[in-house]
């Protein structure tokens, strides 16, 4: 045993995406970078500081080539809860439990799917 308690109930995938997160109720993103992400949470790189506890909106991109076929890049809207922050040098670690998801469908298609 490495002494080392894993806290996450799913397994996470190194996976780096582009996301813009929103404060509630205002329309300036801060921009960043997930450094993993599950279906239950990720953890990304910003400039800006938050704080546990803090209620966001975010769009996650996943560019195209992390899929077999050609869809083109596939953006979520996910509400998250920060549930750890880890200053960096320049930025912050930010850790994020998705409490809900959709995807956002490209202009032919009909609205979003939730999850």
């Amino acid at each position: 045993m490495n002494g080392t308690l894993e806290r996450r109930n799913r397994s996470r995938v190194l996976l780096h995406c582009p996301l813009r997160l929103y404060r509630r109720g205002y329309s300036s993103p801060y921009e960043g970078e997930t450094q993993n992400l599950s279906s239950a949470g990720f953890y990304c790189v910003v400039k800006e500081h938050f704080l546990p506890g803090d209620n966001l909106d975010c769009i996650l991109t996943v560019p195209a080539e992390n899929f077999s076929f050609n869809t083109g890049d596939v953006n979520l809207h996910c509400e998250v809860e920060v549930t750890r922050v880890d200053d960096l040098t320049n930025s912050f670690g930010v850790a994020c439990r998705i409490d809900h998801y959709s995807l956002i469908l490209r202009p032919e298609g009909t609205g979003t799917v939730k999850h």
